[in-house]
């Protein structure tokens, strides 16, 4: 159906299929940018939960390392400790031999200790 409009010719019945078309066009294109955004929403959740994840395995694993320093300082600290006092005790002129003897072997079994843990 054609319709004269100040001398020009419109086809109306054109016009409205031009308009659903372009109608349809919007709807797909709002279509496919809302999956676009949800996809990307998405993978942003999953990269942030990843990141929570990687976080807390690194704090847990950074509590262990420093549980495991401070076994290894007190351990230290309890060898110096020892060392010191059978140093003082081999140093003591009225020691017996056999004193002595299981003094040393004291420090021995404290060396092997240490050597085998490095």
């Amino acid at each position: 159906m054609a319709q004269k409009a100040q001398g020009a010719t419109v086809n109306i019945e054109a016009i409205g299929q031009t308009s659903r078309i372009a109608s349809i066009g919007v709807q797909l294109l709002s279509r496919v940018l809302n999956t676009a955004f949800a996809i990307g929403i998405s993978f942003a959740i999953q990269g942030i939960a990843k990141m929570i994840s990687a976080s807390k395995e690194m704090s847990e694993q950074a509590q262990r390392a420093t549980e495991e320093f401070k076994e290894q300082s007190s351990s230290i600290d309890e060898n110096k400790k020892k060392i010191e006092e059978l140093k003082n005790a081999l140093a003591d002129n009225n020691i017996t031999y056999a004193d002595a003897r299981d003094k040393r072997s004291q420090l021995l079994e404290i060396q092997k200790q240490l050597s085998n843990k490095n």
